[in-house]
C-alpha cells in the first residue's frame, strides 16, 4: 500500500462507525478528496479507482457498521462522478462480490447483501435510470433472482426495484423492468402476494399506458385496483406483510396513498380491518394494525369516519399498551405512542368541532374502564387545542355525564364504583381545564358558564330541581370528598384566569 492509499484508508475506516453524523460528515471529506485527485474527467483515476473497489468490497463487510457507511459514500460517487460506468461497477461486482462453493452460509449472505447494496446504490444515485436498457435488465434481474432465493432479502430487493420504475420512461420500462416483473403483475387476487401488489400499485402509477384498465380487467377482475369490492382482497395481502415484523413492508404506505385519492371511505376500508388485526391479539398483526392507524388518522374528514376508526376494539388495544409501566420494552408501544402523537397532532389542527367531539368522548369512556396516566395526558393535550365548537360540546358532554350519575345516585338507582368515583373526577378536573382553553380564553359567558357548574357542586346541596343554571337536577348524593375535589379545582380555575394570557394582556 503507498502512501496515497494509506491516505485514503482514514476515511474508510471512520465510515465503518454506527455514527450518522460521522458518515455523512466523512463522506463529504472522501468527496473532496476525490474532486481535488481527479484530474481527467474523462478516465477514472487511481484515488478514484481504488475507492470504488474498496466501497464495493466493503459492503458486504460486518465490521461494525461497515454496509451502511460504505453504501451511502457509494451512492454519493456514483452521484458525483459521471465517468463512472453501470458497466464498471456491474464489473467489479462480478469480479469481487463472487460466490464459491467454499462460502459458508454466513460468507453467502454477506456477499449478496453487498451484491444488493451495491444494486441499490446504482438505483438510488440515479446511475442506472441514465444508462442502457441492458444494464437496468440486468440489475432487475438480479434483485429479482436474489428476492425469489433469499427471504431475508426481500424488503431491500424490492425496495430498489419499486425505486426505479418512477426514474424511467414507459419505453424503457417495458423493454428492461416488465419482462422481469410482468408474472407478479398477472397473478391475480388469488394468488396475489405484498411484493406483487406493491409493484401493480407503483407500475400503474407510473406507467398507465401499459397497467391500464383493460390490462387490470383481464388480470384482476376489476378495472380498478382500490374498490369498495376487492377492500378485504387488499386486507387479505396486507395481513401477509406482517411476516416482515418488525419492519412494515411498503406495500402499506403504498395502498393508503392510493386510497386516499380513490372512492373508498376511510371508515369503511379501517371497519374492515379491525377483526383481522386486532382480534387474533398476535404481535405481528397488532403492529401492523397500528401502524396503519396512525397513517390513516390525518386522512379522517367526518364524525363518522372517526367512530368507526375509533371503534371499542382498537381503543381497547391502545389502552393495552400505551401503559409505559406494562410495555416499556415491547416495539408495540413504541407503536402506540406513535398512533397517540399522530392522533394528537390531527385533532389539534383539526377545526371540525365534531370530530374533536366524537373522538374525545370516545377516549373519555374507555379512559374510565382502567386507570392510565398516559392516556389522561393525551386527553388534555387535545383538550388544550379544542375549537370553541369542540369545547362547548365537550364541556356540555362531561356536565350532562356528572350531572346523570349524580341524579342515579339520588335516586338510589346506582352505586358508584371505584371506577365511577375516578371518572366523575376526571368530569371535574377536565372541565376546570375547559375554563383556560385556547378557544374559550374570549368567550367569557362560556367560562363563566364552566365556573357556575363548579361553583354550584362545591357549595350548594340541590334538594328540589329549579330553573337557576346548573340547578335543574338534584346533586344531595355529593359526599365531601367528592365536594372537596370539586372545591379545589373550582379555585385552581380562579386562579388560573388570575394570571391567564390573552395576547399579551393578563385578563
Amino acid at each position: 500500500m503507498d502512501g496515497q492509499d494509506a491516505d485514503l484508508m482514514k476515511y474508510f475506516w471512520r465510515l465503518a462507525e454506527p455514527d450518522e453524523n460521522c458518515t455523512v460528515k466523512t463522506t463529504r471529506l472522501l468527496l473532496k478528496k476525490l474532486e481535488t485527485s481527479q484530474k481527467d474527467y474523462d478516465a477514472i483515476g487511481k484515488d478514484l479507482k481504488y475507492t470504488l473497489r474498496r466501497l464495493i468490497k466493503g459492503v458486504s463487510s460486518n465490521r461494525k457498521s461497515a454496509r451502511q457507511g460504505f453504501s451511502v459514500a457509494l451512492c454519493q460517487v456514483l452521484r458525483k462522478f459521471a465517468v463512472i460506468s453501470t458497466e464498471k461497477v456491474l464489473a467489479l461486482v462480478t469480479k469481487h462480490l463472487q460466490l464459491s462453493k467454499k462460502d459458508g452460509k454466513a460468507e453467502t449472505g454477506s456477499i449478496l447483501l453487498g451484491r444488493a447494496m451495491v444494486y441499490l446504490a446504482l438505483i438510488q444515485s440515479g446511475r442506472l435510470a441514465q444508462d442502457s436498457t441492458e444494464s437496468i435488465k440486468t440489475v432487475v434481474s438480479n434483485l429479482q433472482d436474489m428476492k425469489r432465493k433469499r427471504s431475508y432479502l426481500q424488503q431491500i430487493c424490492i425496495s430498489g426495484i419499486v425505486h426505479l420504475i418512477p426514474q424511467i420512461g414507459t419505453e424503457t420500462f417495458q423493454e428492461s423492468v416488465l419482462p422481469c416483473i410482468q408474472k407478479e403483475l398477472m397473478l391475480g387476487w388469488d394468488k396475489c402476494t405484498p411484493d406483487a401488489l406493491l409493484l401493480l400499485l407503483v407500475c400503474r402509477r407510473h406507467h398507465k399506458n401499459l397497467v391500464g384498465k383493460a390490462f387490470l380487467k383481464e388480470h384482476w377482475s376489476r378495472s380498478k385496483i382500490i374498490t369498495e369490492k376487492s377492500i378485504d382482497n387488499i386486507w387479505q395481502i396486507v395481513l401477509k406483510s406482517s411476516e416482515t415484523y418488525p419492519v412494515i413492508h411498503p406495500v402499506t404506505s403504498e395502498v393508503l396513498d392510493n386510497l386516499v385519492k380513490s372512492d373508498v371511505s376511510v371508515g369503511d376500508f379501517w371497519s374492515r380491518s379491525v377483526n383481522l388485526l386486532f382480534c387474533s391479539n398476535h404481535t405481528r398483526s397488532t403492529n401492523l394494525g397500528l401502524h396503519i392507524l396512525s397513517q390513516i388518522i390525518p386522512h379522517i374528514k367526518t364524525p363518522g369516519e372517526a367512530e368507526s376508526v375509533w371503534c371499542p376494539t382498537v381503543l381497547s388495544v391502545l389502552m393495552r399498551y400505551i401503559d409505559k409501566k406494562l410495555h416499556k420494552d415491547n416495539p408495540i408501544h413504541t407503536m402506540a405512542t406513535k398512533v397517540t402523537d399522530s392522533m394528537v397532532a390531527y385533532l389539534q389542527h383539526c377545526e371540525d368541532g365534531k370530530i374533536q367531539h366524537a373522538v374525545l368522548t370516545k377516549l373519555f369512556d374507555l379512559k374510565g374502564e382502567r386507570v392510565c396516566p398516559e392516556m389522561s395526558r393525551v386527553i388534555d393535550r387535545i383538550t388544550l387545542n379544542l375549537t370553541s365548537e369542540g369545547a362547548v360540546s365537550y364541556g356540555n358532554f362531561l356536565m350532562k355525564y356528572f350531572a346523570d350519575n349524580i341524579v342515579r345516585r339520588d335516586n338510589q338507582e346506582d352505586l358508584w364504583s371505584r371506577k365511577v368515583i375516578v371518572r366523575m373526577k376526571d368530569v371535574i378536573s377536565e372541565v376546570r381545564n375547559l375554563v383556560t382553553v385556547k378557544s374559550t380564553c374570549t368567550d367569557h359567558d362560556r367560562q363563566l358558564h364552566l365556573l357556575q357548574f363548579l361553583a354550584v357542586h362545591s357549595f350548594w346541596v340541590v334538594i328540589k330541581p329549579t330553573k337557576i343554571v346548573h340547578c335543574t337536577r338534584t346533586n344531595r348524593s355529593i359526599d365531601s370528598v367528592m365536594r372537596k375535589h370539586i372545591q379545589d379545582n373550582f379555585f385552581k380555575a380562579l386562579n388560573s384566569l388570575l394570571v391567564y394570557r390573552t395576547g399579551n394582556v393578563l385578563s
